[in-house]
């Protein structure tokens, strides 16, 4: 290879290499992991739910497990924080602890897949309650997007079925789950830009880990009552994967990418809960899967194709 071919290639290496950098996909395959963790959080929640513990028994021992773990790992970033700092993570706290609870009460009285499929509204909440608060108008895009997402995600979990069953109050708390979900990807957007990554995550964590403590003696079952061979290897799965390792990944992409297309991204969530739900043996692989899915990840790559107009992240 002589020098001309040296430096064509050099320079064609760099030319990549430059290119690699300004296309970074770190972010949304953040989310996407992420979403595929709290997919397997269905079958994880169903399983841990079946075998005797309470809603509020699973909300605080896995919060309470993730707080612990993450005070740990991020001491020394939690020494002298700021009460405005407190302020701020308490409140994004509070709509996480409200969104699980209200979604995992409601899958105690509801369908699965009502639930699944009422869960997933707010991935059209988010940009509509974000143009709302900010008083800003949401690209076209981003809005089809949304609603196509949405309609995706009703093809994939909704059967006729379960439409033809009365489970009101079960879906009017899953309904107010996925608002609590909105508010809090919109709230975690602008707590971002003011609180450390490390700080916020504890902060949550803490906060859903005290309020799920405080409600924990009005749903108390005996621990003998529990069939812990089952229980037990679920919370594990919803304490270190779904708790930490998922909201870690999250509040660490949401730094570079807006509240509405993570939303669109982790609404990933619900495939991944039916393909699992299907190897795991609960339930059947149908047409309404695929063309669910397809219609989802047509939604994404809407939403994530860059136009002529946005510079490459």
């Amino acid at each position: 290879m002589n020098d001309t071919q040296k430096d064509q290639a050099l320079f064609t290496f760099s030319t990549a290499l430059s290119r690699l950098k300004r296309w970074n996909y770190l972010p949304e395959s953040m989310l996407l992991l992420a979403s595929l963790i709290w997919g397997g959080g269905f079958p994880a929640t169903k399983l841990a739910l079946n075998s005797g513990l309470t809603a509020s028994m699973v909300m605080a021992i896995r919060f309470s497990g993730a707080a612990l773990l993450f005070g740990i790992l991020f001491r020394r970033e939690l020494r002298k924080m700021p009460l405005r700092e407190w302020l701020i993570g308490t409140g994004v706290g509070l709509l996480l602890y409200f969104g699980f609870i209200t979604q995992t009460v409601g899958l105690q009285l509801s369908t699965p897949s009502r639930n699944a499929f009422l869960t997933a509204t707010y991935v059209v909440m988010v940009p509509l309650f974000s143009a709302l608060l900010y008083r800003q108008r949401p690209q076209k895009r981003i809005v089809f997007g949304a609603f196509l997402c949405f309609a995706g995600v009703s093809i994939l979990t909704v059967s006729v079925q379960g439409l033809s069953e009365t489970h009101l109050t079960g879906d009017l708390l899953t309904l107010l789950c996925a608002v609590c979900f909105a508010f809090q990807l919109i709230a975690l957007e602008s707590a971002i830009t003011k609180v450390s990554v490390p700080r916020l995550i504890f902060l949550q964590m803490f906060t859903a880990a005290v309020c799920s403590l405080l409600v924990l003696p009005l749903d108390w079952v005996p621990l003998a009552s529990i069939n812990w061979a089952q229980g037990g290897p679920s919370m594990l799965y919803l304490l270190l994967f779904s708790s930490c390792v998922a909201y870690f990944l999250q509040t660490y992409a949401q730094r570079h990418t807006s509240a509405a297309r993570t939303a669109i991204l982790l609404s990933l969530e619900a495939l991944f809960g039916s393909l699992l739900a299907i190897i795991f043996g609960f339930d059947r692989f149908s047409f309404r899967l695929i063309f669910g899915g397809l219609i989802i990840f047509s939604a994404i790559l809407l939403v994530e194709w860059p136009t002529k107009r946005e510079p490459l992240p």
